[in-house]
């Protein structure tokens, strides 16, 4: 965008505020245009998020524990070791992954990005003060005019409204929290049978078990933390309810001329 540029004369805009109010609006202009997908895109990708979130909700509550090995043999009871940890590392892999998918990150931004857009957007027209040298006051109210009217184009995006996003988001971080909660409290196999091992090493097969255990809660705890702490970071940045925020574009309202004080009358 070009620099703008306003003759001087007398009895102008005061220039200070208009050059603010140019400042504002070409940052606002700019951000508009390169905003996000569109709300309805956003909501089909949380839609088919969700869906799926859903389907590995199912598949976590139908896990059923490791079975013990079938026999009393120190290889049944080294698979079951193995298996204990491998099932809570794809565990812990699930529980990441859901809090790293973009998905929600990014209609949280679009929501952020529109929240402000609207709230700056639908602010009434400005009303600068008068100045002994000022702005030209008519080139200063064509280009605020121009200017309603850029915002409202481009605010007027056609389809669902962000309070209807924001639901979709909602509902997803719940699913999220959900699974995350679900993933984390799988339950560990049983004791395994007796097994016939070397006299002494029956504390030593008890220990491993537990460790294994331990170790296979730690990792699931841990995994379930930071997805936690992440998702909560994600869902701080969607507080902002747009409930009651505009979703008309504004009009092109053009501001009123403040009189001056006694002294900016006096020329």
């Amino acid at each position: 965008m070009e620099r703008q540029q306003f003759p001087v004369a007398l009895r102008g805009y005061d220039t200070e505020q208009v050059d603010a109010y140019v400042s504002r609006t070409r940052t606002l202009i700019v951000e508009l245009s390169a905003r996000p997908a569109p709300t309805a895109g956003l909501i089909q990708e949380l839609t088919a998020y969700a869906q799926r979130l859903r389907a590995q909700l199912r598949e976590a509550r139908s896990v059923v524990p490791p079975a013990p090995p079938p026999g009393p043999t120190l290889n049944g009871f080294a698979s079951m070791v193995e298996q204990i940890l491998r099932s809570a590392q794809q565990q812990a892999e699930a529980m990441e992954a859901i809090a790293q998918d973009s998905t929600v990150e990014r209609a949280v931004r679009h929501c952020r990005a529109e929240q402000r857009s609207l709230g700056e957007a639908s602010e009434p027209a400005p009303q600068f003060q008068i100045a002994l040298r000022g702005y030209d006051t008519g080139q200063v109210d064509r280009y605020v005019s121009q200017t309603l009217a850029r915002i409202a184009e481009l605010l007027a995006e056609p389809g669902p409204s962000i309070g209807q996003l924001q639901k979709h988001i909602d509902e997803v971080q719940r699913l999220q929290a959900r699974l995350v909660a679900k993933l984390r409290g799988v339950p560990q196999p049983p004791d395994p049978p007796a097994l016939q091992v070397p006299v002494g090493l029956e504390s030593r097969v008890d220990q491993i078990h537990r460790l294994a255990v331990q170790q296979a809660q730690s990792m699931k705890d841990k995994a379930a933390a930071r997805a936690t702490e992440q998702l909560a970071r994600g869902g701080l940045a969607a507080v902002e309810q747009v409930a009651g925020s505009p979703e008309r574009p504004v009009s092109g309202r053009l501001p009123r001329r403040r009189r001056g004080t006694p002294a900016e009358r006096t020329i």
